[in-house]
């Protein structure tokens, strides 16, 4: 007797269990044909759109190696403006040395600053 009335137990909650999965399905299969329904009605949509995506995505990819080559040349273009402008800095560096020498070195320059000198003690 105790073991029908445990096995009756078992099978009732058996039952609502069942019951139970077999609602919370039914509402799940509602939920994805409703879902699938949206996705019917917006496909065309989302064709479009993916489209547009792979679009832009070669054109972006068409611009990013243009920029890439336009880099590199503004690139090369500063190195060798900056290297030209080393040189030129070089040079006039050492043509103002030989000259400042040169000025030094003459009578006109040795005059003016003698008489600067006196100047300077004058006042």
């Amino acid at each position: 007797m105790i073991f029908t009335i445990l096995i009756t137990i078992v099978f009732i909650a058996e039952l609502i269990i069942g019951f139970a999965l077999i609602m919370n399905l039914i509402k799940f299969d509602c939920r994805i044909n409703k879902l699938n329904q949206d996705l019917l009605l917006i496909q065309p949509s989302l064709e479009e759109v993916c489209g547009l995506v792979k679009a832009i995505s070669f054109q972006i990819k068409e611009m990013a190696a243009e920029y890439r080559d336009e880099v590199l040349k503004r690139r090369e273009e500063m190195s060798v403006r900056l290297i030209s402008k080393l040189l030129a800095g070089i040079l006039l560096w050492k043509i103002n040395l030989k000259l400042i020498r040169k000025i030094r070195k003459s009578k006109i320059t040795k005059t003016l600053a003698k008489g600067l000198t006196l100047l300077q003690i004058m006042v």
